[in-house]
Protein backbone atom coordinates (compact mmCIF):
# COMPACT_ATOMS: atom_id res chain seq x y z
CA UNK A 1 0.00 0.00 0.00
CA UNK A 2 1.45 3.38 -1.06
CA UNK A 3 1.81 6.08 1.49
CA UNK A 4 -0.01 9.39 1.16
CA UNK A 5 3.33 11.21 0.88
CA UNK A 6 4.44 9.15 -2.14
CA UNK A 7 1.17 9.71 -3.99
CA UNK A 8 1.34 13.41 -3.25
CA UNK A 9 4.90 13.58 -4.59
CA UNK A 10 3.92 11.89 -7.85
CA UNK A 11 0.88 14.12 -8.20
CA UNK A 12 3.04 17.18 -7.66
CA UNK A 13 5.54 15.99 -10.29
CA UNK A 14 2.76 15.46 -12.86
CA UNK A 15 1.28 18.89 -12.17
CA UNK A 16 4.71 20.46 -12.58
CA UNK A 17 5.20 18.76 -15.91
CA UNK A 18 1.79 19.89 -17.10
CA UNK A 19 2.55 23.44 -16.06
CA UNK A 20 5.97 23.28 -17.71
CA UNK A 21 4.51 22.33 -21.08
CA UNK A 22 1.48 24.58 -20.79
CA UNK A 23 -0.95 21.67 -20.51
CA UNK A 24 -3.80 21.38 -18.10
CA UNK A 25 -3.66 25.09 -17.36
CA UNK A 26 -7.26 25.50 -18.45
CA UNK A 27 -8.80 23.02 -16.04
CA UNK A 28 -10.73 25.84 -14.40
CA UNK A 29 -14.27 26.36 -13.27
CA UNK A 30 -16.60 28.73 -15.12
CA UNK A 31 -16.12 31.24 -12.31
CA UNK A 32 -12.35 31.55 -12.78
CA UNK A 33 -10.35 33.82 -15.10
CA UNK A 34 -9.71 31.92 -18.34
CA UNK A 35 -7.65 34.64 -20.04
CA UNK A 36 -4.47 32.54 -19.95
CA UNK A 37 -6.08 29.50 -21.60
CA UNK A 38 -5.09 28.62 -25.14
CA UNK A 39 -7.72 28.66 -27.85
CA UNK A 40 -7.44 28.05 -31.58
CA UNK A 41 -8.54 30.69 -34.06
CA UNK A 42 -8.88 29.47 -37.64
CA UNK A 43 -9.16 32.25 -40.24
CA UNK A 44 -10.29 30.96 -43.63
CA UNK A 45 -11.66 32.15 -46.97
CA UNK A 46 -15.43 32.14 -47.39
CA UNK A 47 -14.88 31.20 -51.03
CA UNK A 48 -14.91 34.74 -52.46
CA UNK A 49 -11.67 36.11 -53.91
CA UNK A 50 -11.76 39.14 -56.23
CA UNK A 51 -11.26 38.07 -59.86
CA UNK A 52 -8.19 40.26 -60.44
CA UNK A 53 -6.30 38.83 -57.45
CA UNK A 54 -2.90 37.58 -58.73
CA UNK A 55 -2.23 35.04 -55.97
CA UNK A 56 0.77 34.76 -53.67
CA UNK A 57 1.40 35.22 -49.96
CA UNK A 58 -0.88 37.14 -47.61
CA UNK A 59 0.64 39.00 -44.67
CA UNK A 60 -1.59 38.44 -41.64
CA UNK A 61 -1.64 40.64 -38.54
CA UNK A 62 -3.60 39.66 -35.43
CA UNK A 63 -4.38 41.91 -32.48
CA UNK A 64 -5.43 40.44 -29.14
CA UNK A 65 -7.38 42.74 -26.82
CA UNK A 66 -6.09 45.75 -28.74
CA UNK A 67 -2.39 44.83 -28.73
CA UNK A 68 -0.31 43.30 -31.51
CA UNK A 69 -0.35 39.53 -31.04
CA UNK A 70 1.43 38.24 -34.15
CA UNK A 71 2.29 38.93 -37.77
CA UNK A 72 3.27 36.39 -40.39
CA UNK A 73 3.01 35.56 -44.09
CA UNK A 74 0.85 32.66 -45.20
CA UNK A 75 0.09 31.36 -48.66
CA UNK A 76 -3.19 31.95 -50.43
CA UNK A 77 -3.57 28.15 -50.55
CA UNK A 78 -3.41 28.05 -46.72
CA UNK A 79 -6.08 30.75 -46.57
CA UNK A 80 -8.45 29.02 -48.99
CA UNK A 81 -7.97 25.57 -47.46
CA UNK A 82 -8.52 26.62 -43.84
CA UNK A 83 -4.92 26.13 -42.76
CA UNK A 84 -4.39 29.60 -41.29
CA UNK A 85 -4.75 29.32 -37.50
CA UNK A 86 -3.17 30.68 -34.34
CA UNK A 87 -3.10 30.19 -30.59
CA UNK A 88 -4.88 33.00 -28.76
CA UNK A 89 -6.17 33.42 -25.23
CA UNK A 90 -9.60 31.98 -24.52
CA UNK A 91 -11.98 34.82 -23.66
CA UNK A 92 -9.92 37.37 -25.63
CA UNK A 93 -11.21 39.65 -28.37
CA UNK A 94 -9.18 39.30 -31.56
CA UNK A 95 -8.94 41.49 -34.67
CA UNK A 96 -7.35 40.14 -37.86
CA UNK A 97 -6.24 41.79 -41.10
CA UNK A 98 -4.49 40.13 -44.03
CA UNK A 99 -2.77 42.17 -46.76
CA UNK A 100 -1.45 41.18 -50.17
CA UNK A 101 0.58 43.44 -52.47
CA UNK A 102 2.34 45.71 -49.98
CA UNK A 103 5.34 47.15 -51.83
CA UNK A 104 6.03 50.89 -51.63
CA UNK A 105 3.51 51.44 -48.86
CA UNK A 106 4.67 51.66 -45.24
CA UNK A 107 3.22 49.02 -42.94
CA UNK A 108 3.23 49.73 -39.21
CA UNK A 109 1.62 46.68 -37.63
CA UNK A 110 2.09 47.76 -34.01
CA UNK A 111 0.81 51.25 -34.79
CA UNK A 112 -2.10 49.94 -36.82
CA UNK A 113 -1.36 51.82 -40.04
CA UNK A 114 -0.67 51.28 -43.73
CA UNK A 115 0.33 54.53 -45.44
CA UNK A 116 1.45 55.48 -48.95
CA UNK A 117 4.54 57.70 -49.14
CA UNK A 118 3.95 61.08 -50.79
CA UNK A 119 4.73 60.85 -54.49
CA UNK A 120 3.87 57.15 -54.83
CA UNK A 121 0.71 55.52 -56.11
CA UNK A 122 -1.20 53.01 -53.99
CA UNK A 123 0.06 49.44 -54.00
CA UNK A 124 -2.05 46.77 -55.71
CA UNK A 125 -3.61 46.06 -52.33
CA UNK A 126 -5.94 43.13 -51.63
CA UNK A 127 -7.17 42.59 -48.09
CA UNK A 128 -9.24 40.47 -45.75
CA UNK A 129 -10.20 41.58 -42.26
CA UNK A 130 -12.54 40.94 -39.35
CA UNK A 131 -12.79 42.73 -36.04
CA UNK A 132 -14.15 41.80 -32.60
CA UNK A 133 -13.76 38.03 -32.83
CA UNK A 134 -14.69 36.91 -29.31
CA UNK A 135 -12.91 33.72 -28.33
CA UNK A 136 -15.82 32.23 -26.40
CA UNK A 137 -14.80 28.66 -27.19
CA UNK A 138 -11.60 26.65 -27.41
CA UNK A 139 -11.92 26.33 -31.20
CA UNK A 140 -13.29 29.31 -33.18
CA UNK A 141 -13.48 29.39 -36.98
CA UNK A 142 -14.28 32.48 -39.06
CA UNK A 143 -14.69 32.86 -42.81
CA UNK A 144 -13.92 36.01 -44.77
CA UNK A 145 -13.55 37.16 -48.40
CA UNK A 146 -10.47 38.66 -50.06
CA UNK A 147 -11.26 42.07 -51.51
CA UNK A 148 -9.64 44.69 -53.75
CA UNK A 149 -8.74 47.92 -51.94
CA UNK A 150 -7.38 50.12 -54.72
CA UNK A 151 -8.81 51.78 -57.79
CA UNK A 152 -6.87 51.97 -61.05
CA UNK A 153 -7.69 55.21 -62.85
CA UNK A 154 -6.76 55.16 -66.55
CA UNK A 155 -6.61 58.51 -68.37
CA UNK A 156 -6.89 58.56 -72.16
CA UNK A 157 -6.63 62.11 -73.56
CA UNK A 158 -6.93 63.12 -77.19
CA UNK A 159 -4.10 65.11 -78.77
CA UNK A 160 -5.87 68.47 -78.64
CA UNK A 161 -4.73 70.97 -76.06
CA UNK A 162 -7.33 72.72 -73.91
CA UNK A 163 -6.84 75.96 -75.87
CA UNK A 164 -7.82 74.24 -79.15
CA UNK A 165 -4.35 73.70 -80.60
CA UNK A 166 -3.13 70.19 -81.38
CA UNK A 167 -0.28 68.64 -79.44
CA UNK A 168 1.33 65.28 -78.68
CA UNK A 169 -0.28 64.43 -75.33
CA UNK A 170 0.79 67.76 -73.98
CA UNK A 171 -0.09 67.20 -70.33
CA UNK A 172 0.84 65.07 -67.37
CA UNK A 173 -1.80 64.20 -64.79
CA UNK A 174 -1.21 64.27 -61.05
CA UNK A 175 -3.76 62.86 -58.62
CA UNK A 176 -4.01 64.48 -55.21
CA UNK A 177 -6.25 63.81 -52.23
CA UNK A 178 -6.40 63.95 -48.45
CA UNK A 179 -6.42 60.16 -47.99
CA UNK A 180 -3.12 58.30 -47.96
CA UNK A 181 -3.77 54.81 -46.64
CA UNK A 182 -5.66 52.70 -44.13
CA UNK A 183 -6.10 52.14 -40.43
CA UNK A 184 -5.48 48.56 -39.33
CA UNK A 185 -7.31 46.32 -38.76
CA UNK A 186 -10.49 48.21 -39.75
CA UNK A 187 -9.22 49.18 -43.25
CA UNK A 188 -10.91 52.56 -42.84
CA UNK A 189 -9.28 55.35 -44.91
CA UNK A 190 -6.48 57.25 -43.17
CA UNK A 191 -6.34 61.04 -43.57
CA UNK A 192 -3.06 62.29 -45.01
CA UNK A 193 -1.54 63.89 -48.10
CA UNK A 194 -1.55 61.73 -51.21
CA UNK A 195 0.03 62.66 -54.53
CA UNK A 196 1.03 60.48 -57.48
CA UNK A 197 1.64 61.04 -61.18
CA UNK A 198 -0.36 58.95 -63.60
CA UNK A 199 2.24 56.84 -65.40
CA UNK A 200 2.42 56.69 -69.18
CA UNK A 201 3.60 53.65 -71.15
CA UNK A 202 7.06 52.15 -70.79
CA UNK A 203 8.48 54.74 -73.18
CA UNK A 204 6.98 57.61 -71.21
CA UNK A 205 4.50 58.41 -73.96
CA UNK A 206 1.81 56.01 -75.11
CA UNK A 207 -1.88 56.82 -75.51
CA UNK A 208 -2.91 56.37 -71.87
CA UNK A 209 -1.65 57.02 -68.37
CA UNK A 210 -2.76 55.22 -65.23
CA UNK A 211 -2.48 55.53 -61.48
CA UNK A 212 -3.65 53.45 -58.51
CA UNK A 213 -5.67 55.26 -55.85
CA UNK A 214 -6.51 54.22 -52.28
CA UNK A 215 -10.06 54.21 -50.94
CA UNK A 216 -11.29 57.76 -50.41
CA UNK A 217 -12.92 58.72 -47.12
CA UNK A 218 -14.49 61.89 -48.47
CA UNK A 219 -14.22 64.60 -51.09
CA UNK A 220 -11.01 66.24 -52.26
CA UNK A 221 -9.70 63.95 -55.00
CA UNK A 222 -8.27 66.21 -57.74
CA UNK A 223 -6.64 65.57 -61.09
CA UNK A 224 -4.06 68.29 -61.55
CA UNK A 225 -2.93 69.15 -65.08
CA UNK A 226 0.78 69.79 -65.71
CA UNK A 227 2.21 71.14 -68.97
CA UNK A 228 4.76 68.56 -70.14
CA UNK A 229 6.78 71.16 -72.02
CA UNK A 230 7.64 73.40 -69.07
CA UNK A 231 6.33 71.55 -66.00
CA UNK A 232 3.95 74.38 -65.11
CA UNK A 233 0.64 73.83 -63.38
CA UNK A 234 -2.34 74.46 -65.68
CA UNK A 235 -5.32 73.71 -63.44
CA UNK A 236 -7.26 70.88 -61.86
CA UNK A 237 -10.42 68.85 -62.31
CA UNK A 238 -12.53 67.75 -59.32
CA UNK A 239 -12.51 64.02 -60.03
CA UNK A 240 -14.23 63.14 -56.76
CA UNK A 241 -17.34 65.13 -57.63
CA UNK A 242 -17.45 63.78 -61.17
CA UNK A 243 -17.23 60.18 -59.93
CA UNK A 244 -19.73 60.92 -57.17
CA UNK A 245 -22.13 62.28 -59.77
CA UNK A 246 -22.15 58.97 -61.60
CA UNK A 247 -22.66 57.00 -58.40
CA UNK A 248 -19.17 55.69 -57.76
CA UNK A 249 -19.12 53.89 -54.41
CA UNK A 250 -15.90 54.29 -52.42
CA UNK A 251 -17.35 52.10 -49.65
CA UNK A 252 -17.92 48.99 -51.78
CA UNK A 253 -16.08 45.82 -50.79
CA UNK A 254 -14.18 45.76 -54.09
CA UNK A 255 -13.17 49.12 -55.57
CA UNK A 256 -14.04 49.36 -59.26
CA UNK A 257 -11.53 50.68 -61.80
CA UNK A 258 -12.36 53.71 -63.95
CA UNK A 259 -11.35 54.94 -67.41
CA UNK A 260 -11.48 58.63 -68.31
CA UNK A 261 -11.30 59.72 -71.95
CA UNK A 262 -10.64 63.45 -72.27
CA UNK A 263 -11.69 65.58 -75.22
CA UNK A 264 -9.79 68.79 -74.61
CA UNK A 265 -11.30 70.59 -77.61
CA UNK A 266 -14.81 70.41 -76.11
CA UNK A 267 -13.82 70.10 -72.43
CA UNK A 268 -15.64 66.80 -72.15
CA UNK A 269 -14.90 63.61 -70.28
CA UNK A 270 -16.21 60.17 -71.05
CA UNK A 271 -16.03 58.15 -67.84
CA UNK A 272 -16.46 54.38 -67.78
CA UNK A 273 -16.89 52.35 -64.60
CA UNK A 274 -17.82 48.68 -64.73
CA UNK A 275 -19.01 48.92 -68.36
CA UNK A 276 -21.21 51.94 -67.63
CA UNK A 277 -20.21 55.17 -69.42
CA UNK A 278 -21.21 58.75 -68.76
CA UNK A 279 -20.16 61.87 -70.67
CA UNK A 280 -19.74 65.09 -68.68
CA UNK A 281 -18.61 68.62 -69.46
CA UNK A 282 -15.93 69.50 -66.93
CA UNK A 283 -14.48 72.70 -65.56
CA UNK A 284 -10.78 73.36 -65.29
CA UNK A 285 -10.12 75.15 -62.02
CA UNK A 286 -6.95 77.20 -61.69
CA UNK A 287 -6.88 77.99 -57.99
Amino acid sequence: MKSFKTIGKKALTAASLLALFGLGACNKSIYEDRSQCDSWLTYASDGYIEDSYPGGDIFFIAYQDGSLHLSESRSTEDFTSGNVWWHVAEGATVDVVGLHGVDKGKLNASGGLYTIPYGYQCDSLYETHLEDIYMSERDVRVYRPLNKDFMTLTIMPNKDNWDGTEGEYAYDYVLQSGWDGYYLPSMEPHAGEFQAYAEWGADGRGSAASVRLPRQGGEGLQMRIIDRANGEYVGYVDIYKILEGMGYDWTSDDLQDAVIEIDWAYMRMSITVNDWTRVVVFELWTI
